[in-house]
């Protein structure tokens, strides 16, 4: 019994871990609703990908 649960507990456990600790540095709502934030958040996304597609160009020139 306890051998054929343990197996079963490991990934799970994972699971709820990873969950836990997302629920802990950031509240749910906005990790699964998109706050009025995401916008800064994807502009500021984009600025970092277009310098490094610079910095990349540059090396490869």
């Amino acid at each position: 019994m306890t051998d054929s649960s343990a197996p079963d507990a490991r990934p799970s456990g994972g699971v709820v871990s990873s969950r836990l600790v997302i629920g802990e540095t950031v509240p749910p709502r906005i990790v699964y609703a998109h706050p009025p934030g995401r916008d800064a958040l994807d502009r500021m996304l984009a600025s970092s990908l277009k310098r490094l597609r610079r910095v990349r160009r540059g090396l490869r020139k």
